[in-house]
Formats: structure tokens, C-alpha cells, sequence
């Protein structure tokens, strides 16, 4: 393995029978029912995947001292569940180094730098999370890192396996109960082949975003991921009202109110919905009779005569909707303005079966970098 800042961990509430690649981050899939699918850029981090991978977590302690690791750590492993982090699927990705500056034996900056590198993973992860659920569904995929009872580990290393550093933290009073949701190849595939997915995945890799509009996208995101794990039902339904306001006032310093608020949603989502009419129907609707009642008093679902199944699902499909028209017109956008940006060029996934502007149906075999 080539010299390189890595990080490697856990992803809490998913079961890929398959392999997977979001640019320059790896999934490994796990088992029961794993097929290993890995092109190149597994290769990257095979040998930490497969090393610390398969070391027992009852065996850490044993490695305290070789892998640096600090008395924090030391006591949030005591609460860990999982046996070993190959029984889970797993993501690896390259590091940017100011994410891990200073990282060592200080306790508190190695909390810090636990922090920015798990934010990092669920920023990777939040490209692929929208597309693995129904509106409306009530499962959820939980934390980049968790290893049980709370408790977030990740292995951070720059080398091929003996410089690896292994830190560890309680940071939640939760723990996800659902079984993993299960994904495989022919899921992944259709996640690979959306242009949502094709355009993103370079910028959810690259860490720090300038561009106005796609940090609107990753805040999207990331509130679209907050949003399931909310116990709420009216407070999930409210996040994501709110995420359809800021996406329609995308432009900074628009104030947006009342109808024209609406008008405006409807106009952003009706990509890839009905005809503009239908959805600022529904629009008027949720906003009038859900959205509004809700916010403005301490009432619940039932008190106000709606159904919070079928009001989630509608206000999931408008948030896509947006979100898929602010990728796109940002592309198009773009293009207008430098067309010359759009050439075909080598990167991190040349190797990959399927070129990034190619809108075919994706290949039947197997040879495909997932």
C-alpha cells in the first residue's frame, strides 16, 4: 500500500453482500451472503482492512501499546459489542491531513480529531444513504464508526498496517436496535448509475467545500440523515420542511415567505415529480395543513387530522426532488460557464467499467467497481 493518511471503520445499520466505491472511499461489504467485488481501489486499503480487520476487539488491549492507544480509549472499548469490525461492513477513505493534525497521545485533541474524521465518513456515507430507502420508511442507516452501546471507534494509519493508530469514544446515548438494512449488487448499481450520486461523489470526498450551492447539497444531506433518526414523527417531518425552505431559498440573503414560498418549492421539486401543478398542490397542502399547524403550536399529527406516514413520504419525495434539481442545474450551470471542465479525465476511478458521463444501462457482469 502506498504511503497515504487512511481512515478505517464501521458502518452502523447496513449489510452490503457486496463491495463498493463512492470515489476515493471503499466499502467492504460483510457477511452472510458477501461476494467480495473490489477493483483497484480496494487494493488501496486491503492490507489494514484485512490486519486490523480481523483482530478480535477482546484483543485491543493487547495492542495499547504498539497502536498508541490512550486511557479514553482504553475504557470506551470495555463497552464495545461487536466481535470484529470485518463481521460489519466497513469503509475506508484517504485523510486530508489537516483532519488528524497533532494526533498523538493528547486525550482531548484525539477526541477532537475522532470528531472531524467520523463527520468526514458520514459526509461520504450521506450520498449513498438517500437512495437506499422508500419515502416514508421508518429504518435508517446509524452512525459511521459505531461499535455498540454508543461507543465510536476508527483505525487511522499511514501505512499498510504496522502504523496504525486506534482511538475510541463514547458519543452517543443511543444505540441503533433495527436489523442492518441489506443491500446488494443490483441496489448498488442504480445508485451508481443516478446522476445525483455521479456528481456528488467527487464532493463528498473532498472534504472542505467552498461553493455555496454544494454546500447547501452536503447541509442537505447531512439534515436529510439527521432527519430518520429523529423519534419524532413531527419533528422529522418539520427537519425536513425545513431542509425544502432552505434548498427553495438557496440564494443567499432570498426571503421567501407565504405563497411565494411555496410557488418556489413546487418549482425546485417538481423534477422528476409530477407537472409543476400537481406539486405545488401538494405543496399548498402540506404546508398549509401540516407544516404550518405543526410549528406553530404544541399539537401532534393526530390532533390536527393528518396521517404521519403518508405526509413523511411526501415531503421525502419533495426533498429528493429538490436536492436532484440543485445538483443538476448546478451542472448545467457550470457548463455554460466552462464547457471545457466536462472532458473525459482520468481520476481516482478510471478503472471503473462505467464511465462517469456514460448513461447507459449499467453491465451485467460483475466487473464493476462495487
Amino acid at each position: 500500500m502506498e504511503s497515504m493518511h487512511y481512515a478505517l471503520t464501521t458502518v452502523e445499520g447496513l449489510h452490503l453482500t457486496c463491495d463498493f466505491v463512492i470515489y476515493s472511499a471503499a466499502l467492504f461489504g460483510c457477511p452472510p451472503n458477501y461476494s467480495p467485488t473490489r477493483v483497484g481501489l480496494h487494493d488501496s486499503f486491503r492490507e489494514p482492512y484485512e490486519i486490523y480487520g480481523a483482530i478480535p476487539f477482546r484483543e485491543y488491549r493487547r495492542l495499547a501499546e504498539t497502536s498508541f492507544m490512550d486511557e479514553e480509549t482504553l475504557k470506551a472499548l470495555g463497552g464495545v459489542t461487536a466481535q470484529r469490525m470485518k463481521d460489519l461492513t466497513c469503509i475506508a477513505w484517504e485523510l486530508d491531513l489537516s483532519t488528524i493534525e497533532c494526533f498523538g497521545k493528547n486525550e482531548e485533541i484525539n477526541s477532537s480529531v475522532l470528531s472531524r474524521v467520523t463527520e468526514a465518513g458520514e459526509q461520504i456515507l450521506d450520498i449513498i444513504r438517500v437512495f437506499l430507502f422508500k419515502p416514508g420508511e421508518d429504518a435508517s442507516i446509524g452512525r459511521v464508526g459505531s461499535l455498540g452501546r454508543g461507543i465510536t471507534g476508527v483505525w487511522i494509519g499511514d501505512g499498510a498496517g504496522e502504523n496504525g493508530q486506534f482511538i475510541a469514544r463514547k458519543t452517543s446515548k443511543f444505540q441503533l436496535v433495527q436489523e442492518p438494512v441489506e443491500k446488494g449488487l443490483r441496489d448498488v448499481r442504480k445508485i451508481y448509475n443516478h446522476d445525483v450520486f455521479r456528481e456528488m461523489r467527487s464532493v463528498v470526498c473532498s472534504g472542505s467545500i467552498t461553493d455555496p450551492t454544494l454546500a447547501l447539497v452536503l447541509k442537505s444531506l447531512r439534515a436529510f440523515r439527521e432527519s430518520r433518526d429523529l423519534p419524532s414523527q413531527e419533528a422529522r417531518f418539520l427537519r425536513l420542511a425545513a431542509i425544502a425552505e432552505h434548498l427553495a431559498r438557496r440564494t443567499p440573503g432570498k426571503r421567501l415567505a407565504g405563497e411565494t414560498l411555496r410557488e418556489d418549492i413546487a418549482k425546485l421539486a417538481c423534477y422528476g415529480l409530477t407537472e409543476k401543478g400537481e406539486t405545488l398542490k401538494t405543496v399548498r397542502d402540506l404546508w398549509g395543513n401540516a407544516r404550518n399547524p405543526l410549528t406553530h403550536s404544541a399539537d401532534n399529527f393526530a390532533a390536527i387530522g393528518r396521517r404521519a406516514e403518508s405526509d413523511i413520504a411526501a415531503m421525502e419525495k419533495l426533498v429528493f426532488a429538490m436536492i436532484e434539481a440543485t445538483v443538476l442545474d448546478y451542472r448545467m450551470e457550470e457548463f455554460r460557464h466552462d464547457p471545457d471542465a466536462f472532458a473525459p479525465s482520468e481520476h481516482h476511478e478510471a478503472d471503473m467499467s462505467v464511465e462517469p458521463n456514460d448513461r447507459r444501462d449499467p453491465p451485467e457482469s460483475d466487473d464493476v467497481p462495487f
